[in-house]
């Protein structure tokens, strides 16, 4: 699942049980509810996309009004509804000096960087990255959404670019999308994120970064394996007998077992939102 354009909401919560521990989840959502419920406060992400030649920055059309005074900004390479990779040609320290610019407007305090199906080499995408936050980091909290994957992982050329060692030594956190594990039409049907498999791919992550600076990425949808379409959790039917739908129960069992690796930092990728999310 594309981590996305997103609108983040971030609250603290206290999770369930005996242990009484504050976990830090993050709820993104590419779509706004009218009826927000009960939640506690809002720090939308502006999603913003780099232009064809990587040195300026296009505002995407779903940012308006609503956006403004967000804490937490999301910077993508998405130019006209897909991946482009013209950034890592451009000039580092200028492109910062936009973000810089444009973020820093908005009252951003945290820049997400989701660079998604970069078809350089990992040599130049690093190389890159390392001269770009450089200018960003003294001005903003940095983070790099990044794919799911294990020590076994070989056959998915944009996760192999991504090297969770550069991520923790260069970036505060690592957001890590775990989820699409079985994914139509590309897989056998399964579980949308297996738990045995979300923890292979943290115990991965902690051989090279600290627990604190992992928040791991938890799902609220599923997909339908006749169509593909995706089926948010607010709308599935568990007489369906869907599996690939993940929901509160899966969250709220992943969080027990990454808790006690340490893991306390979390973020929902959800379509909407949703009154309770774990």
């Amino acid at each position: 699942m594309i981590f996305g354009l997103l609108v983040v909401l971030i609250f603290l919560i206290t999770i369930f049980g005996d242990q009484k521990e504050e976990i830090d989840i993050v709820v993104a959502a590419n779509k706004w509810r009218e009826d927000k419920g009960d939640m506690v406060s809002e720090h939308p992400i502006a999603p913003f996309c780099w232009d064809l030649n990587g040195s300026q920055l296009l505002e995407h059309p779903n940012c308006n009004s609503r956006f403004n005074g967000s804490q937490f900004c999301g910077l993508q390479n998405e130019v006209n509804g897909a991946w482009n990779s013209s950034f890592v040609e451009s000039d580092p320290g200028r492109s910062a000096a936009n973000v810089k610019s444009a973020l820093s407007k908005r009252g951003c305090k945290h820049i997400i960087v989701d660079f998604e199906a970069v078809k350089s080499s990992k040599g130049e995408l690093e190389a890159w990255l390392v001269k770009f936050i450089a200018k960003l980091k003294p001005h903003f909290k940095v983070s790099f959404a990044a794919y799911a994957k294990d020590s076994k992982v070989v056959s998915n050329p944009p996760a192999n670019k991504q090297s969770y060692e550069f991520i923790c030594s260069h970036f505060d956190e690592i957001w890590i999308m775990s989820y699409d594990y079985s994914i139509p039409p590309w897989t056998a049907i399964g579980e949308l994120a297996p738990l045995s498999w979300v923890e292979k791919v943290v115990d991965h992550a902690l051989k090279t970064c600290r627990n604190d600076q992992i928040r791991v990425g938890l799902a609220a949808y599923g997909y339908d394996w006749k169509t593909g379409k995706i089926i948010e959790e607010k709308d599935h039917k568990p007489e369906a007998g869907n599996q690939s739908v993940e929901t509160i129960s899966k969250r709220r069992e992943k969080v027990k077992k990454l808790e006690r690796k340490g893991i306390t930092k979390f973020f929902i990728w959800s379509l909407g939102m949703y009154n309770q999310v774990i």
